[in-house]
Order: C-alpha cells, then sequence, then structure tokens
C-alpha cells in the first residue's frame, strides 16, 4: 500500500525562550532524516501506517484508540537510524550525494511559542514528530493538524532517545 495522503501540520514548541540556531537546525535536521528514514525503510513502520491513515479518515472512531498507537510509535525499533542519519551528516556537504526527503517548510513564527508549518506524507510526519515527543491534536470541523511539543531541546533528545534505546538493546514492546 502506498501512503501518499499529504497534507500539512503546524508543530508548536512550548518554549518562550530565545531560540539557538544550532538546536533548531538540529532538530529540523533529524526530523527531516527521520521522515526520509520511514519512508526508505517502510518495513519499520508498516502496521503503523495502515492504523495512522485509518485514524485519519475518521479520527472519531471508538474502534481506533490513538493512545495505543502512539505508545507502538515510541517503541518502534530505530536500531539502523544511527548508521542512516551519520550517512546523512557525512554526506551534508557534499555535492550531490545529499537525498531530499520532500518534508517542506512553509512557514516558520516565533511570537511565543515558536511555530513551524510543514507540509508531507502525514503518516510518516506524525510518526516522526511523535517520536520526538510530539502529541497530535486534530480539529474536527476544520480538518487541522498540530502537535506540540514541549520544546527543541526536548524534541532533539526525544529522538536521540529513541535512537540509543535499540542500540543498548531495550525491550522492543511492538513485537512483544
Amino acid at each position: 500500500m502506498a501512503y501518499k495522503k499529504k497534507g500539512k501540520i503546524k508543530i508548536f514548541f512550548k518554549e518562550e525562550e530565545i531560540i539557538e540556531p544550532l538546536e533548531l537546525s538540529q532538530f529540523l535536521f533529524l526530523i527531516d532524516r527521520l521522515y526520509f528514514y520511514l519512508k526508505e525503510h517502510r518495513e519499520v513502520s508498516e502496521n503503523l501506517l495502515f492504523l495512522i491513515e485509518k485514524y485519519l479518515e475518521d479520527p472519531c472512531n471508538k474502534n481506533i484508540n490513538f493512545a495505543n498507537i502512539e505508545k507502538k510509535i515510541r517503541n518502534l525499533n530505530l536500531r539502523d537510524f544511527r548508521f542512516f542519519i551519520e550517512k546523512s551528516a557525512e554526506n551534508l556537504w557534499k555535492f550531490g550525494e545529499y537525498q531530499r526527503s520532500y518534508l517542506a517548510i512553509y512557514r516558520i513564527t516565533k511570537e511565543s511559542p515558536l511555530k513551524i508549518f510543514v507540509i508531507g506524507i502525514l503518516a510518516y510526519l506524525i510518526i516522526a514528530l511523535t517520536i520526538a515527543g510530539g502529541k497530535l491534536k486534530i480539529s474536527i470541523p476544520e480538518g487541522r493538524l498540530e502537535v506540540e511539543i514541549n520544546s527543541l531541546g526536548d524534541g532533539i533528545e526525544k529522538i536521540l532517545d529513541a535512537i540509543e534505546k535499540h542500540r543498548r538493546g531495550d525491550k522492543d514492546e511492538w513485537n512483544d
């Protein structure tokens, strides 16, 4: 099944302090690479993609519990993502070797809180942003998707923790 339902998600961060350029670029780099990794390695999240698309079709469906989906997302096995991200970082400055993910930023505002509006395939965006500690909110009448993250630093830390969890061999609850 091809997961191609594109859409926009507004990400807002609860932090109200100054923004470090390095921290912003690191967060955006990690989200971009995680999004690309999930698209290229669909087997990692195949079961979740179907559930997320069903949930987005009808968020009021009582048969789909997003809290269970979030738990499964947070327990994804990202063992190979570390190698993937290191290779991406290596190739970042080499002409022509950086693979585009086609995740797009269409607006950034810093009016406290910081808001970043992104466009991409919704299922992959939701997985990547949930791994970063995001909480999904859907406005039913408007069909708007929002993700709230505590701070840039917290989002970075959550992604790096997800990578390290499987490197350390922590239990993978998805396969239990």
